[in-house]
């Protein structure tokens, strides 16, 4: 067996890609809806045309379209009323401003329980997400501006704002949606440079032996330099001259044409790996478009089952490898489930994020604040796996170590590689 691969490029060319294509989901599927809502506003909440007394009435406005529609709240056991009461009486503290209103209407969303809500509010930010690894917060080939102030490849951050990392996360979960604890945990960790504020946060960092203080101004997206754009939705390699390795980083257009183009560079070998760990969806059409590349027989599509999906004539001949992670979410994680529900594959890493979306729709108030809500009724897909609420496990569950993270060692993509050369030699 050869020793395990080491794969650097591989992991920056799929970060750098992951930071180009959006910080997180909040911003993948910003950018979807205004594919579908061209009206779509985002705002920084320091720009709101909001004065102290709208507040109530305004959060009254989305409190009620959201009763109206969305559609998971009676499956998820939530008593509404008392989450609009809970909610209701902060507005009778004066002192709520624009930034804490914004907290407010963030942590409303977040009580749904359900990736698929949020508000669409700017962030301030460093225009870069980091790694979670082992519950830990590390910077993994920092961005231009990360680097002007101070930061380097490799640091972790063990204090944000002179709070402990592990209890700033207990104190943030509230304000981010999901569908999982595992996924809420991750994306709290991947907001770490970012606030409703402009404001300078305070980053507490251990370098090798040394522990340092970084004080780093975070800004509107617009005023950071601008970062090389490499628009590939999808990366490919060869990995030891017979496994394929397709890295999908977005189900965004034009995503299945790149696909279509690294697919023909790896099809004729005998081992093919799939990654979509870092990929937080898009467009479920283009999920099932791909999957007709990796079945091999007829089989319904989970989000539309009317819709049968069939195999390419140039559809993959042997098994496929898919790595998974919390961050697969929405477009991606249907996308897994009917990979997974071929028959065709091997899943390897950690539990998928738990929403492949229910209809997601877009709504807005009357002074124009933006939301998502999910809105279609709980359903399962054809063999009976549920379409939120809990994560696809994988058949392999393996995670990146902090040990292999500081060697730029994969430790996902290294378990997989061994797995297929072992099976090769038995």
């Amino acid at each position: 067996m050869k020793k395990p691969v080491k794969i650097t490029l591989i992991v920056l060319s799929s970060i750098i890609g992951l930071l180009l294509i959006g910080l997180g989901s909040l911003i993948v599927y910003a950018q979807f809806s205004k594919t579908q809502h061209e009206e779509t506003i985002r705002y920084y909440v320091d720009e709101l045309s909001l004065e102290k007394n709208d507040f109530k009435s305004e959060f009254e406005e989305i409190y009620q379209l959201t009763l109206d529609n969305y559609s998971l709240y009676q499956a998820k056991g939530l008593n509404m009323d008392s989450i609009h009461s809970s909610f209701l009486q902060r507005f009778e503290n004066t002192d709520v401003d624009k930034a804490e209103f914004g907290n407010i209407l963030k942590e409303f969303f977040s009580s749904l329980n359900v990736g698929h809500s949020f508000v669409y509010l700017r962030d301030y930010t460093a225009g870069y997400a980091p790694v979670f690894i082992e519950n830990r917060i590390f910077v993994d080939t920092p961005n231009e501006y990360l680097l002007a102030n101070g930061f380097k490849d490799k640091d972790e951050i063990i204090a944000v704002n002179g709070t402990a990392v592990s209890e700033w996360l207990d104190k943030h979960e509230k304000f981010t949606s999901a569908s999982t604890d595992e996924a809420r945990r991750l994306n709290t960790a991947l907001a770490v440079f970012r606030s409703w504020e402009d404001t300078i946060a305070t980053y507490n960092v251990v370098r090798e032996a040394d522990t340092l203080e970084i004080r780093l101004p975070l800004k509107k997206y617009d005023l950071l330099p601008k970062e090389a754009e490499d628009n590939q939705l999808v990366k490919w390699s060869i990995i030891n001259d017979s496994i394929g390795y397709i890295n999908i980083l977005s189900m965004m257009d034009p995503v299945t044409d790149d696909f279509i183009k690294a697919y023909r560079n790896v099809r004729g070998l005998p081992h093919l790996i799939v990654d979509i760990r870092r990929n937080e969806g898009g467009n479920s059409g283009n999920g099932m478009d791909i999957a007709e590349y990796l079945i091999k027989k007829q089989q319904p599509h989970c989000v539309s089952p009317s819709k049968v999906m069939e195999p390419q004539n140039d559809a993959y001949k042997g098994k496929v490898y898919l790595l998974i992670s919390p961050c697969t979410f929405s477009a991606a994680e249907s996308f897994a489930l009917d990979i997974k529900e071929s028959g065709n594959a091997i899943l390897i890493g950690s539990a998928t994020a738990g929403d492949t979306g229910n209809s997601p729709k877009t709504f807005h108030t009357s002074n124009g604040i933006y939301f998502r809500l999910p809105t279609r009724e709980p359903s399962k897909s054809p063999k009976g796996f549920p379409m939120e609420g809990i994560g696809i496990s994988p058949d392999y569950k393996v995670e990146q170590t902090v040990s292999d993270f500081m060697n730029s060692h994969d430790t996902v993509l290294n378990f997989t590689v061994d797995l297929i050369q072992n099976e090769n030699n038995r």
